[in-house]
């Protein structure tokens, strides 16, 4: 094996050492918490890099330029992993309260990575391949191409958003755990970004080329956040993951309700005491579910004081099931009203229990009558036998004691 070829093998190693180690912590943190929003991106940011890294492996070990070819085309959608690790850091700083906005963020940077991995795999706009002596064979940017322009001004903004956003976030945010998350998050951009311009624009300047080192910056970016995890309970509970998963967890029923009465989305706890939900919540109608007089009547209670709580209704069906509703007015920016949430709680037990208290208490009720009633004829009878007790007695003393028992006896009676 000739020196070029074990010099390139060596190098290129580390690549398929990062791919196996980002794809490993990626599966470690999405175990710790497989529902969460956060996790998942993690874990598609690891994936992706290690796609990227292994083809960059293969493009270096590749004896031919069309093996070079090859792997250069498979490994074309290498922009993706940019978006989902924009994607990653919105998600987990909250950087944008204003869904819609980032909404349209997110989408623009995952419609131009899919546009550039595309023009990837089928144009050489991008990169060629090329042989050079003494190295061996490379890819080479495709020089002043417009479309290889717009490639490098894609990556340098997504770094310099990525930087700014991460020391915005380590910046402002107040001492604590979370300063301590963002700071291990922005410790991990960093290396990235570092090892990315090294191996994409200074080593390129001196002619040297060698496998990407942002891999590198992957893989220490992934070793922070499972040690921030470990430490400081990274993405188990933040105000960014947080209100989802509560959604998911809490056992009450949780529905959003638009201001037309049209249902915006539901938990699965909403899903298990109304069926219909389960499928497709949105679009449905709050009426269907718990009739149009008892949705009046909860409309009206929330658009007079604007909350309602523990609000007892009985569903409609073939068996009345009751549930006991609490909610709140929800308000848009501009503080107007724009719908409402409502928390919805199964109280059959309650009403089961109830309903046996009550018959306890009128058992107990009627126990008491029967027992009054029978007590008041023996002493109706007692009473009469003392007042004529008192005919027959002459004794003033013992006329006394027989007064003081009518007296009581009276007493009883009364």
């Amino acid at each position: 094996m000739s020196p070029i070829i074990s010099g390139i093998l060596f190098n290129a190693g580390f690549c398929l050492i990062s791919a196996f180690i980002t794809c490993s912590l990626g599966f470690f943190v999405y175990a710790q918490k497989p529902l969460s929003q956060v996790h998942r991106l993690f874990l598609a940011v690891m994936i992706s890099a290690a796609y990227w890294a292994t083809g960059e492996f293969f493009i270096w070990q590749a004896g031919s330029l069309e093996g070079v070819t090859f792997w250069l085309k498979f490994s074309s959608f290498w922009p993706l992993t940019i978006a989902f690790g924009s994607h990653f850091i919105l998600e987990f700083t909250g950087t944008f309260r204003d869904g819609k906005r980032k909404r349209i963020i997110l989408a623009c940077i995952y419609l131009i990575a899919i546009a550039l991995s595309f023009i990837g795999v089928f144009t050489d706009c991008l990169y060629t391949a090329a042989y050079l002596p003494g190295t061996g064979y490379v890819y080479l940017p495709a020089g002043c191409n417009p479309l290889y322009l717009a490639d490098i001004l894609f990556t340098a903004f997504i770094m310099l958003w990525s930087f700014c956003v991460g020391f915005i976030s380590w910046r402002y945010t107040e001492p604590g755990i979370k300063h301590r998350q963002n700071s291990l998050l922005f410790a991990g951009i960093i290396i990235t970004i570092f090892f990315g311009m090294l191996s994409g624009i200074v080593l390129p300047i001196f002619c040297i080329y060698i496998p990407n080192l942002v891999f590198i910056g992957f893989v220490f970016l992934s070793v922070l956040i499972v040690y921030a995890m470990k430490h400081y309970g990274l993405f188990v509970l933040s105000p960014e993951t947080a209100v989802p998963e509560i959604m998911k967890t809490m056992p009450d029923g949780l529905i959003l309700v638009a201001s037309g009465g049209g249902i915006v989305a539901a938990n699965d706890s909403a899903g298990n005491i109304f069926p219909s939900l389960k499928n497709s919540p949105a679009g449905r109608s709050a009426e269907e579910l718990v009739s149009p007089e008892n949705y009046g009547a909860i409309k009206d209670i929330i658009t007079k004081k604007g909350e309602i709580s523990d609000f007892e209704i009985g569903l409609p069906g073939k068996t009345t099931r009751y549930v006991s509703v609490s909610g709140s007015v929800v308000r848009d920016r501009s503080d107007e009203p724009s719908g409402a949430v409502l928390i919805i709680r199964n109280i059959m037990e309650r009403k089961a229990s109830e309903n046996a208290l009550r018959v306890a208490n009128d058992k107990l009720s009627l126990l008491s009558q029967l027992t009054r009633h029978d007590i008041s004829n023996h002493i109706t009878a007692l009473s009469g036998y003392l007042f004529l007790l008192d005919d027959k007695l002459k004794d003033p003393e013992e006329k006394l004691y027989l007064g003081k028992s009518i007296e009581i006896t009276d007493r009883v009676m009364k």
